[in-house]
């Protein structure tokens, strides 16, 4: 149990893989429900140099991973050998769990050459005890997986680039057309919608999430360093660690259901973002919990508009081309204080459907102005 204790500890045997790792297989059957474990791991490098690990587990956890990145984060894209992507850090090399980050090349650079830079990746289950507060602050019924906590080490990353993250959900009790990723504000101890192309995989039962705005989604230090590259040492590229710069960050992501998480994501400025997305344009049963009620089926999307104190009113929503050809402009009279719902039947405004692609939205309304980022949202749709 944690903390670790010597005198009370069981030792695990290990496997050797082909790739090189080694696996050790405890039974759940063995394990408390409820209780906290600790695994402690020691090893002896060719310079005799001993270097100890420990790593939380228990029948709460659905994955706890700690690894080093400095081989992920050059940002080699190929095969691995094994069926991962070179630049993946997963959270479960057993592939019971798909959830990953994935790291494009100039995206994170470590900071220091003395200092090898880290990933943990916690899956811990919406019932456990330890993220209770969390699950609270939208309800269980509005979760439709795990919650993962993403924690860099000794990292610099750049703001302009940004990487992945995939979060596995449960297959068996999802609705495709309502999904999203959501990432848990500390500060407000609010859920927030994390902006851009949700990509779903029915297949691995995942949903995968460009994280652009690191400022906001992982807490990064301003001013830090933009990446670079070394030149070529003969062999292969190397990442030149960077001086100064962020050092370490963290943040608890979930994937949820809008529906029902929608009531939850308040807040004093405006919030967009739409549902399902990527959407077909197929009839599809949507509930709204708060705002202006929409039919029982919506053959599109709904675009939710959290509207503060002092707009309101006469409004539009415009939705666009990636040229920035209008594709048709919605008329709204929004409510103040309010949460507001507009459907998009994915046609334009001469009523033909629209093709695939991404489409940007921004929303306009009277009242105290808003700024720009804040008032557009991408979307994309796939028939």
């Amino acid at each position: 149990m944690a903390p670790y204790s010597a005198g009370a500890s069981t030792e695990l045997s290990l496997e050797k893989l082909s790739s090189g790792e080694l696996r050790g297989t405890i039974p759940l059957a063995s394990l408390t429900a409820g209780i906290t474990y600790e695994l402690q791991g020691n090893a002896t490098s060719y310079s005799n140099k001993t270097v100890t690990r420990r790593l939380l587990f228990g029948t709460d956890y659905k994955g706890n991973a700690d690894q080093h990145i400095d081989d992920a984060i050059i940002g080699d894209d190929s095969d691995d050998g094994f069926g991962r992507k070179s630049n993946e850090a997963p959270m479960d090399k057993s592939g019971d769990n798909a959830s990953a980050l994935m790291f494009p090349a100039g995206a994170i650079l470590p900071i220091s050459s003395a200092a090898i830079p880290t990933c943990a990746f916690k899956g811990e289950d919406k019932d456990s005890s330890a993220v209770a507060d969390k699950v609270a602050a939208l309800g269980a019924e509005a979760f439709a997986g795990d919650l993962y906590t993403v924690s860099l080490s000794s990292v610099s990353i750049n703001a302009d680039k940004g990487f992945e993250i995939t979060l596995a959900y449960d297959k068996s009790t999802a609705d495709l057309t309502d999904l999203s990723v959501a990432r848990y504000n500390d500060t407000t101890s609010e859920w927030e919608n994390v902006p851009g192309v949700a990509t779903i995989n029915p297949v691995k039962g995942t949903v995968k999430v460009k994280l652009k705005s690191l400022a906001s989604v992982l807490a990064v230090r301003n001013g830090s360093a933009r990446p670079q590259f070394s030149t070529f040492n003969g062999r292969e590229y190397v990442v030149r660690p960077l001086a100064g710069g962020s050092s370490s960050s963290a943040g608890t992501f979930a994937v949820v259901r809008p529906s029902i998480a929608g009531n939850a994501f308040a807040g004093t400025k405006m919030k967009v973002f739409n549902y399902p997305n990527p959407f077909n344009l197929k009839d599809k049963a949507i509930s709204n919990n708060n705002g202006a009620a929409l039919p029982g089926t919506v053959n599109g999307t709904v675009i939710h508009v959290e509207v503060p104190a002092g707009n309101g009113g006469p409004g539009h929503v415009r939705i666009y081309t990636l040229a920035g050809e209008l594709v048709k402009d919605i008329k709204v009279d929004f409510t103040a204080g309010a949460y507001n719902y507009v459907g998009w039947d994915g046609h334009n405004s001469g009523g033909q459907e629209v093709a695939n692609g991404v489409y940007y939205g921004v929303v306009e309304m009277s009242g105290k102005s808003v700024k720009l980022k804040d008032a557009t949202f991408k979307m994309a749709v796939i028939k």
